[in-house]
């Protein structure tokens, strides 16, 4: 069990190679995901030997060795039902979270006894798929008990933090005080919910992912409340998977095998933006997808690739060391509003590479309106991913095997640098570039203090105008003829400029910034009229933010 001996796992310098250059069939991935079991072992490993150190920390519940034993009970007479409950992403995320807590670098308003009563859960969790019968108390949240892997269940009549005896016998389940779950803890009934299981098939090929949303560890900001979706939002989430899936299985058949071998697991959270999902995942719970709902399958199938690009980079990252870690922000990521360290850097430049090859490919699918737009994803992801790579390439913090990983992003980017797209999508994507790069700068280096108005604006406006020209018509009208409030993301000049009317947007954006000198989206609009103006419908932008002298920065 997690105390056992642990193989070494090593990674081949060919399987390190198809990492970077995007040709992994499969089995360097497994090399991760392996070595990801072992770190979480030993971590649990860890966790038990800091917490036999010190007194009174269980609270209510029995000692984690007493967890410990029952685990290595399930263990021993089912492996591969405890490997799939050890294996969760959640149980990766809540040993990181409560090791941090015990080291007092994390703090939570969660008893300490709750968190550490996890392991409980995992070990009944095992244990019940085992078939082991046994009794141990275990922790509720919220008077809910979540089992990793199986589900929910409400147990009445007690407080926010509570304890309960869980009774496994025969397969009937029950939690005393509190009465009987359910005879089969897979089939709801008794106050007992399964956890969601989405499958997709298309084909021969199958994807199955649990659909977490009562786990309190399925989230990066932990521990999170349970959501417990309605089945009619379960059923929409598997109709896009599905359509996601036929995507992936028919034109990335490689990288619809890395996802059916990989530990997904998908935490559903609120979508705030239109055009794009919102995911979000981390390296203490590799596999882990906190995505938001979405009846768009191509955005989907994009949004899997991105997160499972951050996974296996993660799993890298515990594997190998590819950069000296620092701390503090370092560069300019084309994609956030923030500053980045290099470690966020690599892992965006890793992540949008596979933005960009899914848009390469998936263009060549569409025509019209929709062949427009995503030649813009491409040529948008494509110069992102080409200005961060300029900086982290020779970056002084990469070791060896960091230079040699870089090396293999850059080549296998440079080949995509030529290809053609719509002359209209490439003079988008370089407006949204250099306007969102203008912004940025001018945020790090001016003196004045700049309201925080998000730097993605004029990107989202440019696919309004791509994916929704009659909306984009009849918004713009309002938005010229009305006045903006302050913080708003837009100027009026912004839609003139995306809308094609370089006078109407020079003097826009001159009013806008004799008002507010301060405003980064009138200066970095000037900045943008003044290059359109020299060159008319240019295909290309400059890699700085042009000349800037005469501009009221």
């Amino acid at each position: 069990m997690a105390g056992g001996a642990h193989a070494q796992q090593e990674l081949s310098a060919a399987a390190f190679d198809a990492l970077a250059a995007g040709t992994d069939d499969g089995a360097p991935s497994r090399v991760l995901w392996r070595a990801e079991r072992s770190r979480r072992r030993l971590l649990l490993r860890a966790l038990l030997d800091q917490t036999r150190a010190r007194a009174g920390v269980y609270g209510p519940l029995p000692s984690l060795d007493v967890a410990w034993e029952l685990l290595e009970a399930a263990e021993a007479r089912a492996p591969a039902e405890a490997r799939a409950v050890l294996e969760h992403p959640t149980v990766g995320r809540w040993v990181a979270h409560v090791l941090r807590r015990l080291r007092g670098v994390a703090y939570s308003d969660t008893p300490l006894w709750v968190d550490l009563g996890y392991l409980h859960t995992v070990a009944a969790s095992a244990a019940v798929r085992a078939g082991l019968d046994f009794v141990l108390r275990v922790p509720l949240r919220h008077r809910l008990l979540v089992l990793p892997t199986l589900g929910s269940g409400n147990v009445p009549g007690h407080g926010i933090w509570a304890v309960v005896a869980l009774r496994h016998e025969a397969g009937r389940l029950r939690a005393d005080p509190g009465g009987e779950i359910c005879l089969d803890v897979t089939v709801a009934g008794a106050g007992w919910r399964p956890l969601p299981v989405l499958r997709a098939e298309y084909g021969d090929r199958v994807l199955t992912v649990a659909l977490d949303d009562t786990d309190p560890f399925r989230q990066i900001a932990t521990p999170a409340r349970p959501l417990r979706l309605e089945t009619s939002s379960v059923r929409h989430w598997e109709k896009t998977l599905a359509a996601a899936w036929e995507i992936l299985v028919t034109r990335f058949p490689r990288q619809a095998v890395l996802l059916s071998q990989a530990p997904l697991m998908l935490a559903p959270i609120p979508n705030r933006q239109r055009f794009r999902i919102n995911s979000a995942s981390d390296g203490d719970a590799v596999g882990s997808i906190s995505l938001a709902e979405t009846n768009h399958g191509p955005w989907l199938a994009e949004t899997l690739l991105h997160e499972l690009a951050h996974a296996r980079l993660g799993a890298l990252f515990n594997l190998t060391e590819l950069l000296v870690r620092r701390p503090g922000p370092v560069g300019y990521a084309p994609w956030r509003d923030d500053p980045r360290p290099l470690q966020g850097m690599l892992h965006g430049v890793y992540a949008f590479l596979e933005v960009t090859a899914f848009w390469r490919t998936w263009r060549r699918a569409l025509d019209g309106a929709a062949r427009l737009h995503a030649d813009f994803e491409f040529a948008l992801a494509r110069g992102q991913v080409d200005e961060a790579l300029r900086q982290v390439r020779v970056h002084p913090d990469l070791t060896q095997a960091g230079h040699r990983f870089v090396t293999g992003l850059v080549l296998r980017l440079e080949s995509w640098l030529g290809e053609p797209v719509a002359s209209e999508a490439e003079r988008f994507a370089g407006l949204a570039r250099h306007v969102h790069r203008t912004r940025w700068l001018l945020r790090r280096h001016t003196a004045e203090v700049v309201r925080p108005v998000p730097l993605q604006g004029l990107t989202d406006l440019c696919r309004l105008q791509l994916l929704e020209p009659r909306e984009f018509r009849t918004r713009a009208a309002q938005a010229i003829a009305g006045a903006t409030r302050p913080g708003d993301a837009l100027l009026p000049a912004d839609w003139l400029l995306v809308a094609g009317d370089l006078a109407g947007a020079r003097g826009g954006y001159e009013r806008a910034a004799r008002a507010d000198p301060a405003d980064d989206r009138a200066v970095a609009g000037l900045a943008a009229c003044r290059i359109l103006e020299a060159r008319p419908g240019p295909t290309t932008w400059d890699d700085g933010v042009g000349d800037l002298s005469g501009l009221p920065v």
